[in-house]
């Protein structure tokens, strides 16, 4: 589809792929660490249903920071991409653009806004479709812009820092048998066959025969996914679906400019 905000949307992808790398990445230390999975029990004679809670090593999350943070830039340049086209399609001065930012703002403050004046300027009509958009926006963590906006503040100066990481995953040790017809188990958590235990460590050298339904659960269990949370935005909040929220709202907001401007476009003599 044609669109007036190639720019914004392709800032839009590269923060699309920056999320997918956040989570290959860790899908990744999560199965370079099943060998260092330390059982509840230290014995299992039996072989009977053990979780098994998958440790990290210190420090192992740091990276994340930056990977976050270049997400986030990327989606809050996308908006300033949006002002920036708007402006400069109607013809919109050099120091105009220069300074031009997209305003993220609460409500009374917006109609004060140099920028969003200058923005509606260019396109009256797009005006209330921006201010539907920051509708709400405060200081408060519950606000998906404000988070969005801090947390690029935060990455422009500093590194955003994860406060708590941990893992939802577990995995249930089954026997051989039990491969076709294994127990329930919780969201999130896989199946293993354990061939023994050595000090708390867990071998799994034993695999799951393709085709099992143990196997297939595995092949599509969410087991990977790892929570990270910043205390001082996101107030405790899984950063990853938050991540995926902000790519939906700027990408609806491009989506609702185009869809005025080609209408617009169209009702011309």
């Amino acid at each position: 589809m044609d669109t007036h905000f190639v720019d914004a949307k392709r800032k839009v992808e590269r923060s699309i792929v920056h999320i997918n790398g956040i989570e290959k990445w860790l899908w990744t230390i999560n199965r370079e660490n099943f060998e260092i999975a330390c059982a509840h029990k230290k014995d299992a004679p039996e072989r009977n249903l053990e979780t098994v809670a998958i440790k990290r090593s210190k420090g192992f999350s740091l990276p994340l920071g930056p990977m976050i943070g270049d997400a986030i830039h990327n989606l809050r340049s996308a908006l300033d991409a949006v002002a920036w086209m708007i402006v400069k399609a109607a013809g919109g001065t050099e120091e105009q653009l220069e300074k031009l930012y997209f305003p993220l703002l609460p409500d009374a403050a917006l109609p004060k806004s140099p920028d969003y004046k200058t923005i509606c300027a260019a396109i009256p009509e797009i005006g209330p479709i921006i201010a539907d958009f920051v509708s709400g926006y405060k200081a408060a963590p519950e606000c998906d812009l404000w988070a969005l906006n801090q947390l690029d503040r935060i990455d422009k100066h500093r590194f955003v820092t994860p406060t708590i990481t941990q893992s939802s995953g577990h995995m249930v040790a089954i026997r051989k048998e039990d491969e076709d017809n294994p127990p329930p188990i919780a969201p999130g958590a896989i199946y293993g066959i354990p061939r023994e235990l050595i000090e708390g460590a867990w071998s799994t050298e034993e695999n799951l025969r393709p085709g099992s339904k143990a196997f297939d659960h595995n092949q599509q269990s969410g087991y990977t996914v790892v929570n990270v949370r910043f205390r001082e935005v996101l107030d405790g909040e899984e950063v990853i679906p938050k991540l995926w929220k902000f790519t939906e709202l700027v990408s609806k907001l491009i989506d609702d400019l185009d869809e005025e401007i080609f209408r617009l476009e169209a009702s011309q003599p």
